[in-house]
This record gives structure tokens, C-alpha cells and sequence, in this order.
């Protein structure tokens, strides 16, 4: 499977990125060392919108998005949902768990290193 990443996505202070309404997998990263903080997958505009307002009920993720200076998103447009579950499967084992603010495992999927996620198959 070939899986196309966006480029890096970054925020002015104060800003909101438009992001597509497409189904695929996202991944916001600490910008000063590009390590990842949290992997999701859905509608990506929707995710964003999510993650980027007030309403996000994942503590970790609203203290990520509060220094947006410091946030870098990159996501995959991905269709089938059984690819997406792989994806974000593989890129939550690649960097682990409790290195993310994801507050579980992801539905199981099958973990392919060469995906080429970004930043993770060097870091990890």
C-alpha cells in the first residue's frame, strides 16, 4: 500500500488550517522535535476541528493544541477504513502508546513499517 502524506502543516498563532473533509489518518507532532503527540483517523476537518476547540475531551491533546507555535500536523487521505485501522495501528505501535496522548490502542490492524509514516520510522 502507498500512502500519500500531506506536508507539514504548521500554525500561525491564533490560526486554524483548512483541512480536507476526506476520511484518512492524522498525525499532530511537537514541532521542536518532531516527535508525535497524538494519532487519529476520521473525517480529517472534522478531527481537527475537534482537536483545535475548546470541546477537545482528551486532556492531553488540549494542552498539545494550546501552544499551536509548537504544533506540526501531517495526515493521509485514505478511504478504505481497513487501511486507515493499519495505518493508525502501525503508527501508534512505531512510536508507543504511552508516548502519545492517545488514551487507548487503536481498533487492531496489521503493522507495516514501510508505510513511511513521517518522522516515526527514523525516530522509533
Amino acid at each position: 500500500m502507498t500512502i500519500t502524506w500531506s506536508s507539514d502543516i504548521t500554525y500561525v498563532t491564533g490560526g486554524k488550517h483548512s483541512y480536507p473533509k476526506e476520511e484518512g489518518v492524522y498525525i499532530i507532532f511537537s514541532r521542536s522535535n518532531k516527535k508525535p503527540q497524538y494519532v487519529g483517523q476520521g473525517n480529517i476537518r472534522d478531527r481537527m476541528s475537534v482537536h483545535e476547540s475548546n470541546d477537545e475531551p482528551n486532556s492531553c491533546v488540549k494542552s498539545v493544541m494550546k501552544n499551536r507555535d509548537n504544533v506540526l500536523v501531517r495526515y493521509a487521505v485514505i478511504p478504505s477504513v481497513n487501511e486507515r485501522n493499519n495505518v493508525e495501528y502501525t503508527a501508534v505501535s512505531i512510536a508507543g502508546l504511552d508516548n502519545l496522548c492517545n488514551e487507548i490502542m487503536p481498533p487492531e490492524g496489521k503493522v507495516d513499517y514501510t508505510l513511511n509514516i513521517p518522522f516515526l520510522n527514523d525516530l522509533f
